[in-house]
C-alpha cells in the first residue's frame, strides 16, 4: 500500500471538516475551526470538540478498534440499565413515602 502524501492528508482533513461544519450548520449548531479539530457550541455554556485523523492501515487495527467500541457500547448499556433500575427504585420509594404520608 502506498503511503498517503501529506498534501492529500491535508486535503482530506479539510474536506471532512467542511462536511462536518455544513452538517452542524444544517442542524442549527454554530461551530468554529480550532487547532486539532472543530469546536461546537452546544449552548448553556457547553461545548463539544470533533477531531479527525487519517490512519495508516499498516499502523492501525480496524478489528481491534471495532472490538473496543463494541465493548464500550456494552458497558454504556449496562450503566444505563443500572441507572434506570436505580431511578425506578427511587421513584417507587418516593411513591411509597407519599402514600404513607397521605394516610
Amino acid at each position: 500500500m502506498e503511503k498517503m502524501s501529506t498534501a492529500t492528508q491535508i486535503e482530506t482533513r479539510s474536506t471532512i471538516y467542511a462536511i462536518i461544519a455544513n452538517a452542524l450548520d444544517q442542524a442549527g449548531y454554530s461551530s468554529e475551526a480550532i487547532k486539532g479539530g472543530r469546536l461546537i457550541d452546544l449552548g448553556e455554556g457547553y461545548f463539544g470538540k470533533v477531531s479527525f485523523s487519517v490512519c495508516d492501515a499498516t499502523k492501525f487495527s480496524l478489528e481491534k478498534t471495532r472490538e473496543e467500541y463494541a465493548l464500550s457500547v456494552e458497558k454504556a448499556a449496562e450503566r444505563a440499565e443500572k441507572s434506570r433500575v436505580k431511578a425506578e427504585e427511587k421513584a417507587a420509594k418516593e411513591a411509597k413515602k407519599a402514600e404513607e404520608k397521605a394516610e
